[in-house]
Order: structure tokens, then C-alpha cells, then sequence
């Protein structure tokens, strides 16, 4: 009675099933409950499928595998290769300024002090009103190049026309100048520039803080956290340099393409530097 079940899907043109037994009202709910057992024997189970698609998972996975390598090693190309031509546009940059500096002189002329009257032995002056002989005038003669090296010459008949000089009065007032530092600075070079070097004739972060201390932003709310927040991308750069045996002028390079890689701005980047900083000194503390 089974196989009848299954038989009849197969041979339905029989007159076999013409008999009365399978006329019966009972035995179309039997073949059905037969036909579905017989389905449900038939489907795989989950462990069937799980063992037939583990190969094809592991297939995917290593594919997976070899395309991240494949990734990691074009990215580290790229960033060694980027790396490798910024020392080379350095290492020319200075190479190009020494040669300058070999090539073009500054001219130093010496002016030898007033000569002063003899004083008698027999009756010398108050010492109230002996002065010391003016040191030697040294006068700087400009070249053609912004880069020259200390050249000594002999005098000239003619009087060299003066040269103006760098403001001075930053560095000969006494109180700290009201400096603001530069809001338009969108990168870690440029930040180091203006840490190092200083921007359009303004003088550099490093020399305030060498003349004034922390004076030239005190009272300013504003300035101070500013210069907080971005001197944590100095300090990245002199862990860097420390860490890694290299210059700070590479370290700052390879801080600005790290910014760079990750694509957000240079205050968000010194926030992280910030987070990450502080998340390491209570994993050391904990430690």
C-alpha cells in the first residue's frame, strides 16, 4: 500500500487503481501523509548542507585571503614609494641649497673701532668717564641669492649701501606680542612650518615659547586650546622620530601622509592623537 502511493504518480493509466481499495475515502489522506514522508526523507539536512558548502566557504575565504594580501602589499608599495621620493625631494632640496650656499658668498667688512686719545699716565681720567672702545662694526652685504656662506672680504673705497634689516621689534619689546596663531592650516606640514619656520615673516611657535614662555597666549582662552589641540601632532612627530631613529623633518612626513591615508581634517586628526594618547597611558596604568 505504500508503494502505491509512490506507484501511482507514476503509472496514473493503470487499472489498477480502478480496485475499491483505492476508491476509498481513507486512502487519498494516506497516499498524501506517504508522499510527504517520503519528501521530507529526500530533503538534506543541515548538516548535509553545512558539509556540502564548507568547501565552497573555504574557497571564498582563501580568495578573501589572497586579495587582502595582494592589498596590503600594493598599499605598503605605495606608502614606501611615497616615502622614498619625499627623502629624495628633500635630500635634492637641500643638496640644491647647499650648493648655493657653496656657490654664494655674504661679505663681512670689518670697521676697525675710532682710535681714542692717549691718556697721560700722570692724571687719568675719572673712572666715571671711561668708556670701553665700541666693538667692531660688522656691515652685511647682500648677494643675488637668498642662500650665502660667510665670506670674508677686505674693505671697499666705497661705502656699501645699508641693507634693511628684519623686524626686530617682536624681540625688543618686553611684553609677549598678541600672536594668533594661523586657523587656514589644514595639514600637519603645514603646521610643522609654522611650528618650525614660521608663516609669511611671523615668527616661528618654537622661538615664542623660547622668548615668552607660555605669556604670548596667556588670557586667551581661545589661543591656548588651540595651541593644546595642535601640539599633539608635534608630539606625534618627535615620538615618531624618537621611535623610529629618524629625522623629526621625516617623522613629519610620514605623520602628514598618515592624516593624509585616513582623510579627515587636522583638527580631527590631533583629537585622535589626543584620544589615542590617553587611552595608552591608562592601558600603561592599568598595566
Amino acid at each position: 500500500m505504500q508503494d502505491s502511493a509512490l506507484l501511482q504518480e507514476q503509472f496514473p493509466s493503470s487499472p489498477v487503481w480502478n480496485h475499491p481499495v483505492f476508491q476509498h475515502e481513507m486512502y487519498v489522506p494516506f497516499a498524501r501523509q506517504v508522499r510527504a514522508f517520503v519528501e521530507e526523507e529526500k530533503r538534506p539536512s543541515q548538516l548535509i548542507l553545512l558539509t556540502q558548502a564548507l568547501p565552497v566557504l573555504t574557497d571564498f575565504l582563501k580568495t578573501m585571503d589572497a586579495r587582502n594580501e595582494a592589498r596590503i602589499r600594493e598599499l605598503g608599495t605605495s606608502v614606501s614609494e611615497q616615502l622614498n621620493e619625499s627623502i629624495g625631494l628633500i635630500q635634492a632640496s637641500q643638496s640644491s641649497q647647499l650648493q648655493q650656499l657653496l656657490s654664494h658668498g655674504i661679505k663681512l667688512q670689518l670697521e676697525a673701532p675710532p682710535s681714542l686719545p692717549s691718556v697721560q699716565a700722570r692724571a687719568p681720567a675719572p673712572a666715571s668717564f671711561l668708556l670701553p672702545p665700541p666693538p667692531p662694526r660688522v656691515t652685511q652685504i647682500a648677494t643675488e641669492s637668498h642662500y650665502t656662506s660667510a665670506q670674508s672680504s677686505p674693505r671697499s673705497s666705497e661705502q656699501p649701501s645699508p641693507t634693511p634689516a628684519p623686524p626686530q621689534q617682536l624681540w625688543e619689546q618686553e611684553d609677549p606680542p598678541a600672536y594668533r596663531m594661523c586657523r587656514a592650516t589644514k595639514t600637519v606640514e603645514g603646521l610643522w612650518r609654522e611650528w618650525t619656520v614660521g608663516l609669511r615673516g611671523q615668527p616661528s611657535i618654537t622661538a615664542l615659547d623660547g622668548r615668552w614662555g607660555s605669556r604670548w597666549r596667556a588670557n586667551r582662552p581661545s589661543e591656548l586650546q588651540w595651541y593644546s589641540l595642535r601640539l599633539e601632532a608635534i608630539k606625534e612627530i618627535r615620538r615618531t622620530a624618537q621611535a623610529q631613529r629618524i629625522s623629526e623633518e621625516a617623522a613629519m612626513l610620514l605623520v602628514n601622509l598618515q592624516q593624509r591615508q585616513i582623510g579627515c581634517s587636522l583638527d580631527r586628526f590631533c583629537k585622535q592623537l589626543r584620544q589615542g594618547r590617553k587611552m595608552s597611558m591608562a592601558a600603561r596604568k592599568a598595566s
